[in-house]
């Protein structure tokens, strides 16, 4: 009866030993093969020319999944409006390469694209042009996916495009100083 007892136990110590090693196997060790394409936020973005919102807020992470290594990113105009520098007109999908104008970060498996909270289209475009003394905004609407994201494997055989707009900043140019509110 002692060997039964003891056979007994030695069983279920065994399928303990077991079912917590699957546990930490499964939850922490094991790497999931994902499929190739771009993510956002852990999520597969399924076509080309989805559309997401980049938030103020965020870290806005990307992960890159190609079949090679190597990648670059460029982030373009996608919705046209007219503004006016220092009196000559222009258009926003008359500007190329504006990834120099956004905060860029390369991680080891992708990268993140991180706004200020105060971002406007204001402020964004004072970035383009430095040396401007007025930039007046003519029918921009922020709800617009107004950018184009393209990430594109070194030798070009891969590539995804995504639209996106920038959603919870202060788009208005309005900023409250703490100091002279009195209630």
């Amino acid at each position: 009866m002692k060997k039964l007892l003891y056979v007994f136990f030695a069983v279920l110590l065994l399928g303990i030993i077991v079912v917590g090693g699957y546990f930490i196997y499964d939850r922490y060790l094991k790497t999931e093969e994902k499929s190739n394409g771009l993510y956002f936020n852990d999520e597969l973005l399924h076509s080309d020319n989805a559309k997401i919102s980049l938030d103020c807020n965020s870290d806005n992470v990307f992960k890159v999944v190609f079949s090679e290594v190597g990648y670059d990113i460029k982030i373009m105009p996608n919705e046209d409006f007219s503004f006016t520098v220092d009196g000559e007109e222009k258009t926003f999908l008359s500007l190329s390469n504006l990834t120099d104008y956004f905060d860029v970060e390369y991680l080891a498996e992708g990268f993140s694209v991180k706004l200020s909270e105060d971002f406007s289209m204001q402020a964004f475009l004072e970035s383009i042009y430095p040396d401007s003394e007025t930039i007046i905004i003519s029918n921009y609407s922020p709800e617009d996916f107004n950018f184009v994201l393209t990430v594109t494997s070194k030798t070009n055989e891969e590539s995804i495009s995504v639209l996106f707009k920038i959603i919870n900043c202060n788009d208005l140019g309005i900023k409250l100083d703490k100091t002279e509110i009195f209630i």
